[in-house]
């Protein structure tokens, strides 16, 4: 489907803009719509829904690589077809000039040392109230993502499945790039079960174009599981710092039980829609 209007209906019914021959299809399911420089893909409230990588929405602006699931079928949304995302976990050898790990239990901010105790307390404080009242996986992203930002001067930040088979959401804050993953960096935070900040990289050829210069790699892991992975980088190889590392990691540890709950009710939630169908 290409974007030749500014709204877009898909559904079964013959009055709408796009029809397929898609079992579970609502009549009229849900729509397209170019708002300025988005895409948004909205619900028409379809008996079945609409998953934006497996994910259930009402409306949400689509990034480039989505995966949007309506009835049986799944598109990808791209913005352009000549950054194709195949895969986003991309094979390259670990090539900083320097690295630090830390494991998530050793975060100063879940500590309870003096000089650490306030400090601390006033950011898990903070975080509690902003995460844990979250009522979806992807408000559960964006708040994550608006927190980030006060502490960390990321250039993307991601939430990327620990298989390497989807990414949950992304945010961008200056402009857009192909949304490229180290490999090497993912399969060391998800075997080791540490938090990575990696910086001054003499960039692998699967990574260039990107001009990815710092990245911090956090696990979020519940029952000795990862779940899934934070994901940051930026092209300012001195844009990363240890504490950065420290308070995505407290993040991640504290918001991993909420994080999976708000996963097992979704999952829970399509699995009736998928037995009521």
């Amino acid at each position: 489907m290409n974007f030749r209007t500014k709204r877009l209906c898909s559904g079964g019914s013959e009055a709408t803009q796009c029809t397929s021959v898609i079992y579970s299809l609502s009549r009229k399911h849900c729509s397209f719509e170019k708002q300025q420089d988005s895409y948004i893909v909205r619900d028409l409230q379809s008996r079945n829904g609409v998953f934006v990588n497996g994910i259930p929405v009402h409306e949400r602006a689509l990034n480039h690589g989505d995966r949007i699931e309506i009835g049986t079928s799944t598109f990808l949304f791209l913005l352009n077809e000549e950054s194709f995302p195949e895969f986003p976990l991309v094979d390259n050898s670990l090539q900083a000039g320097s690295t630090l790990t830390l494991r998530i239990e050793d975060s100063v901010y879940l500590g309870d040392t003096p000089s650490s105790a306030t400090k601390s307390a006033k950011v898990l404080a903070r975080i509690s109230k902003t995460l844990i009242g979250a009522t979806d996986a992807v408000a559960f992203c964006e708040k994550l993502f608006d927190l980030l930002k006060e502490f960390i001067a990321y250039e993307r930040a991601s939430i990327i499945e620990s298989n390497g088979e989807g990414i949950l959401a992304s945010r961008f804050t200056k402009k857009e790039y192909v949304q490229k993953f180290s490999q090497s960096l993912s399969e060391k935070v998800i075997r080791e079960k540490v938090a990575l900040l990696a910086s001054n990289f003499a960039l692998p050829e699967s990574l260039s174009g990107t001009e990815i210069q710092a990245v911090i790699c956090v696990p979020f892991s519940w029952l000795d599981q990862v779940l899934c992975l934070l994901y940051m980088d930026t092209t300012d190889p001195l844009g990363f710092k240890e504490d950065h590392l420290q308070i995505a990691s407290a993040i991640a540890a504290l918001t991993s039980p909420v994080l999976q709950h708000l996963r097992e009710t979704e999952d829970l939630r399509r699995q009736n829609q998928q037995l009521n169908e």
